[in-house]
């Protein structure tokens, strides 16, 4: 019942049109269940007369029943056209939304969940609801329909054959229970590790030149092998206990069909049946259990579906980490930055631990420390990708967590190490902030953005300039390149707020020179707040505050001239060559 409960809640923009269509069902089965009725009337009436009626009473006969399969023809094709244009809306309804709310959920659900998983999640539960409904309105419901109908009329007819009919139902619906609780288990595992087997394709393709290089393909492959050989042993036991109990059914079943036959024949010949009713009766029977049978199959279907269209229901019922505030405030920032006693955690690592600072409006800030001082955790804060647990982040004086998030994001700009460069046109790479706006009206915006991180002159050297396609992740471009794209597209909107994650890491001494001469353009730029995680000395020579994190916590903070007289940490960094100069 939770599941059913999950099916219609996502349903929810379609209840009417599952009304019609449940209507419509009932029409079409009354219908065609007035095919047999008349057909065993009309034996009847043959017994009565001895087979001699007369030519105006045939015609009547032929056209009634001429007429009831026409109704029927139209009503099923009428209820085939209703459901499929239903169900093509459903299918674009469902997954626009579930792609919606995955874009919406906050960064710590896409760090945590691998890309393939993700993929798997979204195609697969919008196929199986999508078949879910198509088997709930082609066949469950029309089933479900025809069950209850045939059922009342078989009682109506003989309470005897009712009875065994009724007896019939309970041992079936027990095996099919017991099969699905059997195989519930195996179900989960199989779609598990269908969603990991996804993970590893994505993760080994978009690191295929690690494994080359690595000479590791074998292992790739012989650890790809050993997943689908697990779903593939797990699918072999679910379809194992399905079979055998599918065998069990049918042999029940047709057990209790001969033996309701018999009893029909005793029936008759004590008068209790016309043979007109044994014939409606029989042709009840054959479509009951044909409904049986055929409801057994639909419900393998629909627990086929239940894992995948359960994940995708937690998905959507899933609530960002990080949520708009319900009274925001839009305002025009000019990027003074505060953090008031901030600590941060991931999980139950610490992070950041009572971290309070300033950045004055326009100023040029420069954060250093090893690796997993905090670093960059500071710059996800500030790009509210994550909120503190204690203390805030402000804002010209506002607290963050109060400004409306978009407008906020559309006023800042971030670079990260690993710059991704999705696979578009450059212009678009760099325009991604107008949205798909064509290149006639942002060609000047673009070319001072790219002027200004020293990417124009590359991107002339392609034939077709800004209209040049890049390949997927930007693998046609180098890493100083696709640098400098990201510089680019961050300096498309004139950002109040930019935050570089070490920019020019693992990058050849040319690109890394000419980023340095971008960063130069932009310490200039006094209408802009600049936060740089950096690693080079020359970087962090010219900021206005230079800002040391160790193990989480603030150590030191003031300009280059100033740490190096303290003598402190950051002195010794600089002694000790880990800034590079």
């Amino acid at each position: 019942m939770e599941f059913v409960k999950k099916v219609w809640k996502l349903l929810n923009p379609f209840h009417k049109r599952l009304y019609f269509i449940f209507f419509i069902t009932v029409i079409f089965e009354a219908v065609r269940l007035t095919g047999p009725y008349l057909f065993g009337k009309i034996l009847d009436l043959l017994v009565a007369t001895k087979g001699l009626i007369t030519i105006e009473t045939a015609i009547v006969v032929l056209a009634g029943l001429g007429g009831v399969r026409v109704i029927s023809l139209v009503i099923d094709h009428l209820a085939d056209w209703i459901i499929l244009n239903f169900l093509i809306k459903t299918e674009r309804f469902i997954s626009t939304s579930a792609y919606k709310k995955m874009i919406d959920l906050s960064l710590d659900y896409h760090e945590k969940i691998p890309t393939g998983k993700k993929i798997t999640l979204l195609n697969k539960g919008t196929d199986k609801l999508i078949e879910l409904v198509n088997h709930f309105t082609f066949e469950f419901q029309p089933t479900v329909l025809q069950l209850l109908v045939t059922a009342v009329l078989i009682f109506l007819t003989n309470i005897k054959i009712g009875l065994i009919y009724s007896l019939s139902l309970i041992p079936f619906v027990l095996i099919t229970f017991h099969i699905f609780k059997s195989t519930q288990k195996l179900r989960e595992d199989r779609h598990e590790a269908y969603e990991l087997s996804s993970s590893e394709i994505g993760d080994t393709m978009s690191n295929i030149s690690v494994v080359k290089g690595f000479a590791q393909e074998n292992r790739e492959n012989e650890s790809f092998g050993m997943l689908r050989k697990y779903i593939s042993d797990v699918s072999l036991e679910e379809f194992r206990k399905r079979v055998f109990t599918s065998f069990s059914r049918n042999i029940l079943i047709e057990v209790f069909y001969i033996f309701i036959l018999i009893i029909g024949l005793f029936e008759v010949r004590a008068n209790a049946l016309t043979i007109g009713s044994l014939v409606f009766l029989i042709s009840l029977t054959e479509r009951a259990y044909s409904n049986i049978f055929r409801l057994g199959r639909i419900y393998v279907r629909i627990s086929e579906a239940r894992e995948p269209v359960d994940r995708l229901s937690e998905l959507i019922d899933a609530k960002p980490s990080v949520e708009n505030s319900p009274n925001p405030i839009f305002v025009d920032i000019k990027g003074e930055i505060k953090f008031q006693n901030v600590s941060f955690a991931y999980s139950k690592r610490n992070v950041l631990k009572n971290v309070s600072f300033r950045v004055p409006a326009g100023s040029f800030t420069a954060l250093v420390g090893k690796s997993g001082s905090g670093k960059s955790t500071i710059a996800k804060l500030l790009s509210r990708y994550y909120d503190p647990q204690q203390g805030k982040v402000l804002i010209d004086g506002y607290d963050l967590k109060m400004l409306d998030l978009e407008t906020y994001r559309k006023q800042t700009a971030v670079v990260f190490q690993d710059a991704p460069v999705p696979n578009r046109k450059i212009y678009q790479v760099i325009s991604y902030a107008a949205g798909d706006k064509p290149y006639e009206v942002v060609n000047e915006q673009v070319i001072e953005a790219s002027k200004l991180a020293y990417a124009h002159e590359f991107i002339m050297e392609f034939e077709d300039g800004y209209l040049t396609e890049i390949g997927e992740r930007g693998v046609k471009l180098s890493g100083g390149q696709r640098q400098r794209l990201a510089i680019a597209r961050s300096l498309f909107e004139k950002p109040k707020i930019l935050i570089m994650d070490e920019p020019t890491s693992h990058l050849d001494t040319i690109s890394e020179s000419l980023i340095q001469k971008a960063l130069e353009n932009l310490s200039k730029e006094r209408l802009m707040t600049k936060i740089i995680i950096a690693h080079r000395l020359s970087t962090v020579q010219r900021a206005d505050q230079i800002l040391v994190m160790e193990k989480g916590k603030l150590v030191e903070m003031g300009t280059h001239d100033e740490l190096v007289k303290k003598d402190g940490i950051y002195s010794q960094i600089v002694k000790q060559s880990e800034l590079k100069k």
